[in-house]
């Protein structure tokens, strides 16, 4: 894992527990949600300005559309072998239909094939997973992409 990788680790992890129940937004969601724009709201789906949050906390550069595909087009990310995958990364996730606009993001915590990791799954940790920042193993054939920071990249 790069220093990088594991200050986005690091600081994801600083927000562990944090949760919304419904018909709440609290303070530290709405601060998420700002990171992407959007109004403190108790509905809106926030993995992205998760990810967004936590990226601008470590300085680094990203979109901040909320839709976590967006990440897929984000000319300060590069995509990222699924071998050479990392903790840390980002993994963008379809949701509904591959091929739709709906999706997940999180940072990659474990890859596919880590100890503890079941088979056809990777572990990561994200925002808006059971309502709360969390880990939660996910399956790889659900992965559209794994991306790394270009900067995290060229250094």
């Amino acid at each position: 894992m790069s220093d990088l990788g594991r200050k986005l680790l690091n600081t994801a992890k600083s927000y562990l527990g944090v949760r919304r129940e419904p018909g709440t937004c609290p303070p530290a969601i709405a601060e998420f949600l700002a990171a992407v724009g959007m109004p403190p709201n108790e509905t809106l789906a926030w993995c992205k300005a998760f990810f967004t949050f936590v990226c601008q906390q470590c300085g680094v550069a990203i979109d901040t559309h909320p839709n976590a595909r967006a990440l897929l087009s984000d000319p300060d990310w590069q995509r990222v072998e699924p071998a050479d995958v990392q903790a840390g990364d980002a993994a963008v996730f379809w949701r509904g239909d591959p091929k739709g606009w709906e999706g997940h993001i999180a940072f990659v915590a474990e890859p596919p094939g880590s100890a503890g990791v079941p088979a056809g799954f990777l572990r990561v940790l994200g925002g808006n997973q059971a309502s709360s920042v969390c880990y939660e193993n996910f399956p790889v054939n659900r992965v559209l992409a794994y991306l790394r920071p270009k900067e995290q990249a060229d250094a």
